[in-house]
């Protein structure tokens, strides 16, 4: 019995101590290591925000989980949070989890993890030359600011160059009226400046013009402005001077006008008796702008040709003209001058041969419409007018005469 019992106590004590060994070699909970979700949760939110995260159970839990405790004078470590620990845990645990940290830019050498070395060669170049880069685009500015203050200031002179243009138009165009005349009760009241005489008009006219050119010299208005100039001139009887200013227009620009400088430089020689030099600029008249002035200048041709006696070439001259300019298009906004240039080679023609055939065949189908002609150089719609008073009065003065020296008046 005794026997027994002793062997049942050393079985229980044999089984206590294999429990204690057993219970000795289970392993431990590590404090450090999160016990639940909210516990991993917070600790990953506090790493990301860098700051210490509070646990379920009211611990803490730094953001740098390699931040370890110094060690105190019982040689204990002392724990690197609140959940406690030793430093081999640490260091074997949470610090062999630790992610390394991201490459970040090394000073002074531009190297970025990821980014193509071409870029880091750019990003370089810009860097060395920042000085020049923010110098260029300084220049630049002051030149677009330049540019668009230099564009705004020519658009206001070139404003007041046309209003100043439009001025002294308004003046060659003003209203001539004698001292004596009438004045209505009911006439509209007066715009702009009134003359006594057309040489009044022409004077001041040509004045305004020379004013505007000479305030206006660099704008496009200039060259307006002494055509405009050349014909006060000429209207005046300063025929040199305005041969000069023609002259000096002979391929400038003049916005299209270049039949008027043509024109009006072949009428000036002309008035000059320089018949030669008319004649040239007339053939030049006649080959511009794809021929368009090609019956105007024929007729003036023709013209030079009576005052030469060249009776015989200049009825072919007129035959053309007259031929051309019988039937205008109705729709053609040039159809009155047309007309009116018709008007002045039958005119013409008649002087040099009242029976040509044209001039008979003219006469007959005027008569059938009704016209009032009938008479010598008798006009369109005006009877007893002449088309030839249309010209300019040297050089109808001078046409007369050369006719009158070939017996014709």
């Amino acid at each position: 019995m005794d026997s027994t019992e002793n062997d049942d106590q050393e079985r229980d004590s044999e089984e206590t101590g294999e429990a204690g060994v057993e219970a000795e070699a289970a392993p431990t909970e590590d404090p450090n290591v999160p016990k639940n979700r909210a516990e991993r949760r917070a600790a990953a939110k506090a790493a990301r925000r860098g700051r210490v995260a509070l646990l379920a159970d009211g611990t803490t839990v730094s953001a740098d989980p390699t931040e370890v405790a110094p060690i105190d004078d019982a040689g204990l470590t002392s724990p690197t949070t609140s959940m406690g620990g030793n430093p081999g845990a640490l260091a074997g645990t949470a610090a062999s989890r630790r992610r390394p940290p991201p490459r970040t830019m090394s000073k002074g050498t531009g190297d970025i993890e990821g980014v193509p070395e071409w870029a880091r060669q750019i990003g370089n170049a810009l860097d060395k030359n920042r000085t020049r880069l923010v110098a260029a685009a300084a220049a630049v500015v002051i030149v677009v600011g330049g540019a668009l203050g230099v564009t705004s200031m020519q658009a206001r002179k070139s404003a007041r160059a046309g209003d100043a243009l439009f001025d002294a138009l308004q003046t060659s165009e003003a209203r001539i009226e004698a001292e004596d005349a009438p004045v209505r009760e009911d006439a509209p009241a007066r715009r702009g400046p009134v003359f006594r005489s057309f040489e009044a008009r022409a004077r001041a006219a040509s004045d305004k013009f020379r004013q505007v050119e000479q305030q206006n010299g660099s704008s496009r208005v200039a060259p307006l402005a002494r055509l405009a100039e050349a014909t006060s001139l000429y209207q005046l009887g300063r025929y040199q001077e305005a041969r000069q200013l023609y002259q000096g227009l002979v391929g400038a620009d003049v916005s299209g006008l270049e039949a008027s400088v043509l024109e009006g430089l072949a009428f000036s020689l002309e008035s000059l008796n320089d018949l030669d030099g008319a004649a040239a600029r007339y053939r030049d008249l006649a080959g511009i702008q794809g021929n368009a002035y090609r019956d105007e200048a024929q007729f003036y041709l023709a013209r030079l040709s009576v005052r030469r006696n060249e009776r015989d070439r200049a009825k072919e001259l007129l035959h053309g003209v007259i031929d051309r300019t019988a039937h205008p298009p109705a729709a053609d906004p040039l159809s009155a001058s047309v007309q009116s240039l018709r008007e002045q080679a039958v005119a013409l023609l008649r002087e040099i041969e009242p029976a040509d055939p044209q001039i008979v065949e003219f006469d007959r189908q005027r008569a059938a419409g009704g016209g009032a002609e009938g008479g010598e150089g008798h006009g369109h719609g005006a009877p007893g007018a002449n088309p030839l008073e249309s010209l300019p009065p040297e050089i109808r003065r001078q046409l007369e005469e050369a006719m009158r020296k070939q017996g014709r008046r």
